[in-house]
């Protein structure tokens, strides 16, 4: 049976991730947070006072990178699995034993916290960090293959342009989280490990390695260059 080029970037990346110890993980989730810290620390100052920021992240899987927040934000948002079609992101509040399994099997907030779209105003700007396990050169995100994330901002935009037309809404941006060696623009190309991606595949505004934030439109309003 022949694989697709995506079943085997996601088979690569995958036991890439396994493989690393807990030192090289701890090592790059390290870097991976200096830059993301460094990111919402600039990005609060280019707004200003009048807005606030908004964070949505996640709850590592045990081969994922963890990002450690030192940065002041509105508030920290994790997603909940509810079902096959649908996650929502509930606050935060780090304190880790509240939190629940979710459908998907892990750790989330309970759904009785503040949901994101609940905080979300005209004045928020809202960034989210997303796990990946690589990206392409056209910034499409390819993760393990259930979709939520997918599905998650198809009717995010939706509402958000719903939002927006009552001129309700602030702006947001998607921050993909990956190891440099699954980043197309860097190494997928030359270690002939690419994919095209399908009409519904998530394309992200900027990728977090551990050793840059790099962004895929330079005209971003919430761009602010960070070096690693």
């Amino acid at each position: 049976m022949k694989i697709s080029p995506k079943q085997l970037v996601r088979q690569q990346a995958s036991r890439y991730l396994k493989a690393q110890s807990q030192g090289q993980r701890d090592q790059a989730s390290r870097r991976m947070s200096n830059l993301l810290n460094t990111y919402l620390t600039r990005l609060q100052k280019k707004v200003g006072s009048a807005q606030y920021i908004l964070l949505a992240s996640y709850w590592p899987l045990p081969w994922e990178y963890t990002m450690r927040i030192t940065t002041q934000v509105q508030g920290l948002y994790l997603p909940r699995v509810m079902s096959d079609t649908e996650m929502i992101f509930f606050l935060y509040d780090g304190d880790s034993s509240q939190l629940s399994v979710d459908y998907a099997g892990i750790l989330a907030p309970k759904e009785l916290e503040q949901t994101l779209t609940q905080a979300t105003t005209k004045d928020s700007v809202t960034v989210f960090v997303v796990p990946c396990l690589a990206i392409n050169q056209e910034g499409a995100r390819l993760g393990y293959g259930k979709g939520y994330y997918d599905r998650f901002f198809c009717e995010y935009q939706s509402w958000l342009d719903k939002q927006k037309a009552l001129n309700q809404m602030g702006d947001f941006i998607t921050l993909a989280v990956t190891a440099s060696q699954f980043v197309s623009v860097e190494s997928l190309s030359a270690n002939r490990l690419t994919f095209s991606a399908d009409v519904w595949d998530l394309k992200m505004d900027c990728v977090l390695t551990s050793n840059k934030l790099m962004f895929f439109r330079e005209d971003h309003p919430l761009n602010v260059p960070v070096m690693g």
